[in-house]
């Protein structure tokens, strides 16, 4: 009697373990996809607009910004695989939730890059419509200066 209660004293306790282990993981994805959906977020509201300048640093903190996560999504990772690798009572739902998370990030890392090309993007169509604008000045005033020395010519004759 004794074993039997010792024995079913060591199962309870590694399911409470893996209870506890699955908690901890859940919880880890939770503020992996809390930070996300902020970084989406702000993706969004990049789309409605600022200067150049404001878009370019919202992008370089973005950018060191994912830097830091990949730490965490790395430690989630591997945090599930061994979850999985102890053959954990919900491996199937550790997996799915790991894709999940995986997935997700994959896909703000995705936007972060598209962001950056678009903001690079502007940068270079501000820089052309800059030189576009000096040029077309530069042309106006020697326009002026040579309608103005026309006159000058004409009056002098």
């Amino acid at each position: 009697m004794c074993v039997t209660v010792h024995r079913a004293w060591i199962a309870r306790r590694a399911k409470l373990d893996q209870c506890l282990e699955l908690q901890l993981f859940n919880r880890d994805c939770e503020q992996a996809e809390t930070w996300m959906a902020a970084r989406e977020q702000s993706l969004r509201d990049d789309q409605e607009g600022g200067s150049v300048d404001q878009l370019i640093k919202k992008h370089e903190d973005f950018d060191r910004a994912i830097n830091s996560q990949e730490e965490k999504i790395t430690a989630l990772q591997n945090l599930a695989e061994h979850l999985v690798s102890n053959d954990h009572y919900d491996s199937p739902g550790i997996e799915r939730r790991r894709d999940q998370v995986l997935d997700r990030y994959v896909y703000v890392c995705v936007c972060l890059c598209v962001c950056g090309a678009n903001t690079s993007l502007a940068l270079k169509l501000c820089s052309q419509v800059c030189s576009a604008t000096k040029a077309k000045e530069n042309f106006q005033n020697r326009e002026h200066i040579s309608l103005r020395s026309l006159t000058l010519n004409h009056r002098r004759q």
